[in-house]
């Protein structure tokens, strides 16, 4: 209904007149937009701070990775704990006799049972266990760290494109109020005989484009905010609290500080989590292996048990009496038909599986660093590009506005510049948020996005 709304119901926005001709006041008011005579600002980095934050608290997949982790551990502790001696205790009272018709004092019963069970050996099955469990404990820890950075840089790409998508719409604003007031200034020499009827609809066709343009970009604006609140997993209200105002364009040089260095694949998180998964896949080689070949297992008990120690006429000491054993146990399956010997092919059969699938995501991975780096490079490149163009067509806006109010340029030139001024000024800045989602990227693969954003 959101995006609806705002596309099925565009506001009327119709042009502001002005009698006179005001090309002055138009850059003026460009240069207010772009802010070139000012140093810009740096980037606002605490309202990515307040995103993070609110992610780690909302986000369902950082929870439910985190939980993930958390069950790792306490498989790691039940497995441990499996070495250790276990004792129970069990407790019985009731109704005992032959004769159930006939009760009596010698029908009651009792008993009280105090076990201690410990496997000293059981072929390494538990031994090997407990080491894919720790294993597994780190790899759902690293799981959660790189899920958690996952959504930090999903996050925080969705602010740049959600700061983008607001300056655009400024841009644009700003461009639809210029040239309403030069159509109405056109329309005024048209109706005066100065100007001809193909000036005034060249010029009324621009101000229709523009104003397409800034339906586009309210619509962005609308659809990158619920982006936003898609990825955070929180409400309206809550980023209503953050009160955001969305980053401005900063310095030429400064997104692209600190990402000359090559990323190195042998450092990234996620090729620890591919080993770490191949490992736990060889200890289920192994434990089939167990299964397949002679068991031997040695086994301790100990036991003491009290009878009718409820009967007021009998004392404990004569009802109780102790156990304890030492067994050897040796087991083998002579025949199951190739159920063991099958079971331990499987497991071979997903090893490789799990080894194939890794070295494929780590050729994509290596991919995806190199394009990381080319795409840095190219931004980089971009951006100042882009900046010499503006500085350049602030320049020639300059110089034809001068030519125009001399006579040598006609009134549509001026138009055109402005068009031109303001085109370089979009390429600009989306230059500057393209390497600012790059650098963020950057800081993901190099494994620095949290600790950049969230003070422990």
């Amino acid at each position: 209904m959101l995006f609806t709304s705002a596309i099925a119901k565009p506001k009327a926005k119709e042009p502001d007149p002005a009698p006179v001709d005001s090309s002055l006041e138009d850059v003026e008011t460009l240069d207010s937009v772009i802010n070139q005579s000012n140093p810009p600002p740096p980037p606002e980095k605490d309202e990515l701070i307040k995103l993070a934050q609110l992610m780690l608290k909302k986000s369902p997949p950082v929870k439910v990775a985190f939980e993930n982790w958390q069950i790792g551990k306490l498989n790691t502790l039940v497995t441990g704990a499996a070495i250790l001696p276990a004792f129970n205790i069990s407790d019985t009272a009731g109704l005992k006799g032959l004769d159930p018709i006939f009760l009596g004092p010698n029908n009651t019963y009792g008993n009280t049972t105090l076990t201690m069970n410990e496997v000293i050996y059981d072929n390494g099955v538990t031994l090997n266990t407990l080491d894919q469990n720790r294993l597994a404990q780190e790899r759902l820890r690293l799981e959660y760290e790189y899920i958690r950075d996952t959504q930090l840089l999903a996050v925080t790409q969705a602010y740049m494109d959600w700061s983008l998508s607001l300056q655009q719409e400024q841009l644009d604003e700003s461009k639809r109020k210029i040239l309403g007031r030069q159509y109405a200034f056109m329309d005024s020499q048209f109706r005066q005989g100065y100007k001809s009827r193909r000036d005034v609809l060249r010029l009324e066709s621009a101000l229709r484009r523009v104003q397409l343009d800034t339906l586009s970009d309210e619509s962005n604006v609308i659809i990158n905010r619920a982006t936003l609140l898609d990825l955070l997993g929180a409400k309206s209200e809550d980023l209503d609290e953050l009160k955001l105002h969305g980053e401005e364009t900063g310095a030429v040089e400064e997104p692209g500080n600190g990402t000359d260095a090559p990323l190195k694949l042998s450092e990234h998180r996620r090729l620890k989590i591919l080993r770490s998964r191949e490992a736990e896949a060889e200890i289920n080689i192994r434990l089939a292996q167990r299964n397949y070949w002679p068991q031997l297992k040695l086994q301790t008990d100990a036991s003491y048990t009290n009878d009718n120690y409820i009967q007021p006429d009998v004392s404990w000491g004569p009802n109780g009496y102790a156990s304890w054993d030492a067994l050897v146990v040796f087991s083998w399956t002579i025949w199951d038909w190739g159920i063991k010997k099958n079971t331990m092919q499987i497991a071979q059969v997903n090893s490789d599986i799990t080894a194939d699938r890794d070295h494929q995501e780590e050729f994509d991975l290596e991919l995806q660093l190199q394009t990381l780096m080319r795409k840095l490079l190219e931004f980089k490149t971009s951006l100042n590009l882009a900046h010499e163009l503006m500085t350049l067509e602030r320049q020639n806006y300059t110089s034809l506005e001068n030519d125009y109010r001399s006579g040598k340029a006609s009134y549509l030139d001026l138009i055109i510049e402005i068009n031109d001024y303001i085109d370089a000024r979009t390429r600009f800045i989306s230059a500057y948020f393209n390497l600012r989602k790059g650098k963020l990227a950057y800081e993901f693969h190099h494994g620095d996005i949290y600790k950049n954003l969230i003070t422990e």
